[in-house]
């Protein structure tokens, strides 16, 4: 049953354009406390990964997005 609710959840029905704006803001906005680094290597944000991990769409916005 949840299953099915989920399907239904607001979040689903955002267009393409709109969630990319969303996952944007969220990923300019985020803290240094959510970047992975190496001395040699430059600060790289870990939030884009855990959008992209949410389901299937939001993976697609992400690969889709310039971030």
């Amino acid at each position: 049953m949840d299953k099915f609710k989920s399907l239904l959840s607001p979040v689903r029905r955002l267009p393409h354009d709109v969630l990319q704006d969303i996952f944007e803001l969220v990923c300019t906005s985020v803290s240094y406390d959510t970047f992975l680094s190496r001395d040699d290597l430059p600060l790289v944000s870990t939030t884009p990964f855990y959008l992209s991990s949410v389901c299937a769409y939001w993976h697609n916005v992400c690969l889709s997005s310039p971030l």
